[in-house]
């Protein structure tokens, strides 16, 4: 399903980042490409071309609003709404109150683990409301995407 109007973070000719409909994590977003394409290969070269920054962009704006220690960037590609790379910010408050098998034996954090656990936890039907906290860092991550 595509994000509301209002739910755009930030649009071009090739992309948009919107919060991940189905998780109320704050700041966890979702770059996804207007082409027709389900894999990288299938982009058209001028979609390409803006990809790499506009990642880049994203972490850094998920980083510098949510205090991210790490900043996830991932596509898996296994829902078939096309391509679209998961942007999700790994915070100390988030390792904090995730459950022992989120981290590594020697007290890390395994990165998979972890984002699965939190869409699980996180968990919301596209048809409700965003708690206030998703939507003040979203409205923040708005104003850090238009800002560069």
């Amino acid at each position: 399903m595509p994000p509301r109007r209002d739910e755009i973070l930030f649009a071009d000719r090739h992309f948009t980042v919107s919060p991940c409909r189905d998780c109320a994590l704050p700041g966890y977003v979702v770059v996804t490409s207007r082409a027709e394409a389900d894999s990288l290969a299938a982009l058209p070269p001028a979609a390409l071309a803006v990809l790499g920054p506009l990642l880049a962009r994203t972490e850094r704006a998920v980083s510098r609003v949510m205090g991210a220690e790490r900043v996830y960037c991932a596509s898996f590609g296994e829902s078939g709404h096309g391509l679209h790379f998961h942007v999700f910010p790994r915070t100390a408050a988030l390792v904090r109150i995730a459950p022992r098998e989120a981290g590594a034996p020697e007290g890390g954090v395994n990165g998979p683990v972890l984002l699965d656990w939190a869409r699980r936890r996180f968990r919301r039907a596209p048809s409700d409301p965003w708690p206030a906290a998703c939507a003040e860092r979203f409205a923040a991550l708005r104003s850090a995407l238009r800002d560069g």
